[in-house]
């Protein structure tokens, strides 16, 4: 069995407001997949403390929140702090990827943190 946890970008506003009375369309979202050694090694930098404490969300293992578009760009400054703190961190260099997609869109980021076990053949 494999660990991945899952970001999902909505590619509209009204994706976005399904999204957070938990009724979207998987056809309405973008899902990006993240290994459990990307996810270590993202909370390792302390990028989810940070978030947590800036937008006032809970960013952690287990947790799930939305970030939406007038959080962005917070998200988008705490990331680029830790991203000049790790150059060669290439979790966070992937996540600015997903960020800057999401912040192209004008929508938000889903961060689904609680564990996805599936079995690789």
């Amino acid at each position: 069995m494999t660990v991945i946890r899952k970001i999902y970008i909505p590619i509209s506003v009204d994706a976005l407001i399904r999204l957070n009375y938990d009724i979207s369309q998987d056809d309405e979202l973008i899902e990006i997949i993240i290994g459990e050694s990307e996810f270590d090694s993202l909370f390792q930098t302390g990028l989810f403390k940070k978030i947590s404490q800036q937008l006032k969300i809970l960013v952690d293992d287990y947790e799930d929140e939305l970030i939406f578009y007038s959080q962005l760009e917070v998200f988008g400054k705490i990331l680029n702090e830790v991203i000049l703190d790790n150059p060669n961190n290439m979790a966070l260099q992937k996540l600015w990827l997903i960020y800057q997609f999401a912040h192209d869109l004008k929508t938000g980021l889903y961060l689904n943190f609680t564990p996805t076990y599936i079995e690789i053949k």
